[in-house]
C-alpha cells in the first residue's frame, strides 16, 4: 500500500509541474495570437476528454452503488445567477462611476498582472483549477 501511495504522489507532483510549465509556456505567448488560441484550447480539449472518461467509469458503477446527492440544479442556477448579476452590477456601476482610477473594473484591475509572465501563468493556472473545479462538481 504505501508503494501504491508513493506512486500516486508523484504522479500527482508530476502533474503539477507540468501543469505549472504549461501555464508559464501560456503566459510567454502574446494574447490574442493563433499560438495563444491554441495553447488555450488544449487544456479545453483534455477536460472534455477526461470529462468523457469519468462520465463513462461513474455509469459502470451500479446506481444503489452510487450514493449520489439527489440533484440540486433549481438551488445552483439560482446561486450561479445571484453571482453573475453582482457581477454585472458591480462591472456597470464602476464602469459609469467616476474617476474610473477611483471605480476600476475587472478588465482593469487584470490589466497589471496581465502585463508580465508570472502574472498571466497565474491567471492560467487558476482558470484551469476553476474550471476543474466546476467540472468536476
Amino acid at each position: 500500500m504505501p508503494a501504491r501511495r508513493s506512486r500516486r504522489f508523484l504522479g500527482q507532483l508530476v502533474g503539477a509541474v507540468a501543469l505549472l510549465a504549461y501555464c508559464f509556456a501560456i503566459g510567454e505567448t502574446k494574447p490574442f495570437t493563433v499560438a495563444a488560441d491554441a495553447a488555450t484550447a488544449v487544456p479545453l480539449g483534455l477536460l472534455l476528454v477526461l470529462l468523457v472518461l469519468q462520465r463513462a467509469r461513474r455509469r459502470a458503477v451500479p446506481q444503489a452503488l452510487a450514493r449520489r446527492a439527489p440533484p440540486r440544479a433549481v438551488p445552483n442556477a439560482v446561486a450561479w445567477l445571484a453571482v453573475a448579476i453582482g457581477v454585472v452590477a458591480w462591472e456597470l456601476a464602476n464602469l459609469f462611476s467616476a474617476p474610473r482610477s477611483a471605480h476600476p473594473t475587472i478588465s482593469s484591475l487584470l490589466d497589471k498582472a496581465e502585463a508580465s509572465t508570472p502574472g498571466r501563468a497565474l491567471l492560467c493556472l487558476a482558470w484551469l483549477l476553476f474550471g476543474w473545479w466546476l467540472a468536476t462538481r
